[in-house]
């Protein structure tokens, strides 16, 4: 997000403001981790960490908002409520196309969906689910981990922004036509219409069930996020996604040596620092260059942690996908 706003910020006209309204699970250690990415990534955009968990902030920062963006990556967010509040107080929206908010926000209309791309299965996700299960991970770490390897398309987040920023009368008609959204779909009776249907339906599941379903017997706990979540986001890696680099390769490289303690996170799940190099200088030669053709530099073994090392260079902005 803030690689995003500062693109953004070069391109429109206005001077932007982003207030991060929420709170950090590991206090001020991860606050200072983003204010130092902030402080990095986005330089020429004022950003503002409010407190989330005080209602008044909250009521303002609505009252405030030209524009909502949120650019969800991870595997909790399975509906998503801060859009459609957003959409109840008339403002428009910018968000990742990523499971529930693909459902309350039509790309376009009420605002603007920013592509993703993941992983279609990996063996550390089994070991992250498998740690996690057993106490050796905490959640946030858990979910962390898997957040950190879920690319969203920044050219694209910019540009929607900038298009926003520059365009009030297009903010007003995104915003109109949000708080038409939320009547329609997600005024409390009609929710409550949806519930009884909801049991319902499974009421007459249950009935019509025959006692197996014939799947595979596996904990819910256990199995491999990146693959029970494969759906959530836009896209997943395959062997002919076609990737590139987004910079020259002596500015991504220089950028590769000043990496924020944000970044490196979880970094025990890519590749070595000489293999991502390696992999950077590959794609430079033959750029464009698909996800099979970057693997056959490389023995088998090491497949899954190359994978895992792309989505992170694509998150990071180091390589463009889509």
């Amino acid at each position: 997000m803030f690689i995003a706003l500062q693109k953004a910020s070069q391109r429109c006209g206005s001077r932007l403001h982003f207030a991060m309204a929420g709170w950090f699970p590991g206090g001020d250690n991860d606050l200072r981790r983003y204010q130092e990415a902030a402080r990095y990534y986005a330089p020429d955009v004022s950003i503002h960490f409010l407190d989330g968990k005080n209602p008044d902030v909250v009521r303002c920062c609505w009252a405030a908002a030209d524009i909502f963006f949120s650019l969800i990556d991870n595997p909790q967010e399975t509906f998503g409520l801060t859009p459609v509040e957003a959409m109840a107080a008339g403002v428009p929206v910018i968000v990742s196309d990523w499971d529930g908010y693909r459902y309350t926000v039509t790309d376009g209309l009420e605002g603007f969906r920013i592509p993703t791309l993941a992983p279609s299965r990996s063996p550390q996700g089994v070991d992250l689910s498998f740690r996690h299960d057993h106490g050796l991970l905490s959640y946030q770490d858990y979910v962390g981990a898997v957040a950190q390897h879920v690319a969203v398309d920044i050219e694209a987040a910019a540009f929607a922004i900038a298009r926003l920023a520059d365009n009030p009368s297009l903010r007003l008609s995104m915003g109109d036509a949000g708080r038409k959204t939320v009547k329609q779909r997600f005024d409390w009776p009609l929710v409550a219409q949806q519930h009884h249907q909801l049991y319902s339906e499974l009421s007459e599941l249950r009935c019509s069930g025959s006692g197996s379903s014939g799947l595979e017997v596996q904990h819910p706990l256990r199995a491999d996020p990146f693959y029970d979540f494969a759906s959530f986001a836009t896209k997943c890696l395959q062997p002919d996604t076609k990737l590139q680099l987004s910079l020259p390769l002596h500015q991504l490289e220089l950028r590769l040596e000043n990496l924020t303690s944000l970044d490196c996170c979880y970094q025990e799940l890519h590749a070595a620092p000489v293999d991502i190099r390696r992999l950077l200088l590959l794609l430079h030669n033959e750029n464009p260059c698909s996800f099979n053709q970057l693997l056959t530099a490389w023995p088998p073994e090491q497949h899954d942690t190359l994978q895992l090392s792309i989505t992170w260079l694509a998150k990071l902005g180091f390589i463009n996908w889509s």
